[in-house]
């Protein structure tokens, strides 16, 4: 007995989705072919790369009651995206502070989450300052590598009594994240930046806000950290502590070095901006802009080969 004939499949969704995936199968796989030979291309960078990380930063940042809102440390809230706190743990740990002083502290979860990081290591203690210290974690107290103190951080008066707490051998990290007014995020930094020694970082956090929020922060953190940069020469930004692309410190960790190869300085400027589409195609382009324009860096192993 013939065994009945088979009935075609039906045209339902499922068998769509199916003959679709075979059909764009071959173009998808030959557009990630194109995108991996040409993705480092500065033309590339320019017009797709930087759109997409500016806009996945602000997206994120947007998000923020799903993101950086719900992100914890041992149980304790951080306000900071989990790529910064990531990179923070590397600094700590390559540069070994004797001393990290933190403005704002909000809930005090990044407080606890660097006097935890210098008890791992073996090294390090936090002087913490905010205005108020009303919403603190109680732990922090409890915590004997954790000074707090109560007081505004663009005042020298605060500056001075954090001065007395450190020794004149110690070395010393700053972390800025109180007010993110531009006017007192520059007085801010060029207080505590006296405080940084040789070889370690002074972090100025959420320049990011110049993107979210242009409006009504068009002169926030990113401003500041523009108008100290042009008048020192002390302090260098260090893109490779950006290379993870999802940052709230947009052009925010400054390295204390005279020597300046000890970080790449992409040739740059900012004016440059609205020339993007023609400027890639010029003779003296440089391939290394984009990596500003991306707060992003060489590894490591690649800076000692420029």
């Amino acid at each position: 007995m013939n065994s009945p004939a088979k009935q075609p499949e039906p045209w339902n969704a499922k068998r769509i989705r199916r003959v679709l995936k075979k059909a764009i199968g071959v173009p998808r796989y030959l557009y990630v072919q194109f995108l991996n030979i040409f993705n480092s291309n500065p033309v590339y960078l320019w017009l797709f790369r930087n759109r997409i990380v500016k806009n996945f930063n602000k997206l994120y940042y947007y998000l923020r009651k799903n993101t950086f809102d719900h992100t914890y440390f041992m149980g304790k809230h951080v306000l900071k995206f989990p790529t910064d706190l990531w990179t923070y743990q590397e600094i700590i740990f390559e540069k070994k502070p004797d001393v990290i002083v933190e403005t704002g502290m909000f809930l005090g979860g990044s407080t606890y989450f660097f006097a935890q990081l210098c008890k791992m290591f073996g090294k390090g203690r936090v002087i913490a300052i905010d205005i108020t210290l009303d919403h603190l974690y109680p732990e922090l107290y409890e915590l004997d590598n954790v000074t707090i103190l109560r007081g505004s951080t663009s005042d020298p008066e605060t500056l001075a009594r954090v001065r007395a707490l450190i020794q004149p051998h110690e070395t010393v990290m700053v972390a800025l994240d109180s007010a993110h007014e531009s006017d007192h995020v520059f007085k801010e930094i060029q207080l505590f930046s006296q405080l940084v020694t040789e070889g370690q970082y002074l972090v100025v956090e959420d320049g990011i806000i110049a993107d979210t929020y242009p409006i009504v922060w068009n002169k926030g953190p990113y401003h500041a950290i523009k108008k100290f940069l042009k008048s020192t020469t002390e302090f260098i930004p260090d893109y490779y502590r950006n290379r993870f692309l999802l940052t709230h410190n947009k052009r925010g960790y400054l390295l204390k070095t005279q020597n300046k190869a000890e970080v790449i300085m992409p040739n740059y400027n900012d004016t440059l901006r609205p020339l993007r589409l023609w400027l890639p195609y010029l003779p003296a382009f440089n391939d290394m802009r984009w990596l500003k324009s991306l707060n992003q860096n060489l590894e490591r192993s690649e800076k000692e080969k420029l």
